[in-house]
């Protein structure tokens, strides 16, 4: 059976964007951004989180959990939980 969801892009693409998405709302450098740092305490707030997830379902063109980014305390868990569950 086919899943009708395109493919999710590679983990460094997903990286790439969270780093992206994270340093523009902290105005950094994405490359100060450490993926194994957690988000909360770097300063993105909750709403920047949630942001950030309807900004991930345009990108990946699928629906994500909601709390997903409230769930998983660093850019590499966010990763990680979009492998775990690619259809969500």
């Amino acid at each position: 059976m086919s899943s009708s969801f395109p493919p999710l892009p590679d983990r460094s693409e997903l990286m790439r964007f969270f780093r992206s998405q994270i340093a523009r709302r902290l105005q950094c450098d994405p490359a100060e951004i450490d993926s194994h740092r957690d988000l909360h305490q770097m300063g993105l707030q909750s709403i920047d989180a949630v942001v950030i997830t309807g900004e991930l379902e345009d990108y990946i063109d699928r629906e994500v959990d909601p709390t997903l980014l409230l769930n998983h305390r660093t850019i590499a868990q966010i990763v990680d939980a979009c492998f775990e569950h690619p259809t969500e």
